[in-house]
């Protein structure tokens, strides 16, 4: 309870998994994640597909797709490029995607900072990853960034702190926090519960799970 605190206090923004995102898929390798989240204010659920795959060391392919109640709610695809390490240690990896969202299309300039830590003597991670979601028709854009820091609590759990912002293209900004405790099953596989609470302009209550496989 105490670590997890500790992550809240720091941040909390989930690197979109601890598999995904700023480290670039070993050339061949898939990564796939089945989530399910449920807005406990309002009964709604809503299903998301992300993908990962490898097509070279220096090039990650993916796919984002969102459903909600009214259907598809988003559809993405991407490419990421990775830029190396700074003798510091900080990571900086590009991307560009591009589909539908809310049945309007879109273009999604993303970029991600980010490096390994040590805390506490365990292993993990920090990242900020900050998207642009720029629709096609009107030029107008939404924005997100999401603060993710990660650890390696104990030989087979991972704690995940998440910090989200966004400024919608219509209303005020927001803030959510969410915090989610992975487990591994067998090889490549894991499973994920969290929860996700607003804490400015929004009254967001939601529970998560979702299930990792990479191979």
């Amino acid at each position: 309870m105490i670590l997890l605190c500790l992550c809240s206090v720091v941040a909390s923004f989930a690197a979109r998994t601890a598999n995904a995102g700023l480290w670039p898929r070993e050339a061949g390798k898939t990564f796939l994640s089945l989530s399910w989240e449920r807005d406990l204010m309002r009964d709604i659920g809503y299903a998301t597909v992300y993908a990962e795959y490898g097509l070279s060391d220096r090039l990650t392919l993916g796919l984002d797709i969102g459903a909600d109640p009214d259907g598809l709610s988003k559809a993405i695809a991407f490419a990421r490029f990775p830029f190396g390490q700074s003798p510091g240690g900080m990571r900086l990896a590009l991307e560009m995607g591009t589909g539908v969202t809310d049945k309007r299309p879109v273009m999604r300039p993303a970029m991600s900072f980010g490096r390994g830590i040590d805390m506490v003597g365990r292993s993990g991670w920090l990242t900020l990853d900050i998207r642009a979601t720029v629709f096609q028709d009107t030029f107008d854009a939404a924005w997100e960034s999401d603060l993710t820091l990660g650890l390696n609590a104990t030989a087979r759990g991972k704690a995940i702190m998440q910090l989200q912002t966004g400024q919608p293209v219509t209303g005020d900004a927001y803030v959510k926090l969410g915090s989610s405790w992975v487990m591994q099953g067998p090889p490549g596989r894991h499973i994920e519960f969290g929860v996700v609470t607003g804490l400015k302009n929004s009254d967001a209550l939601a529970a998560k799970i979702a299930l990792w496989h990479a191979f």
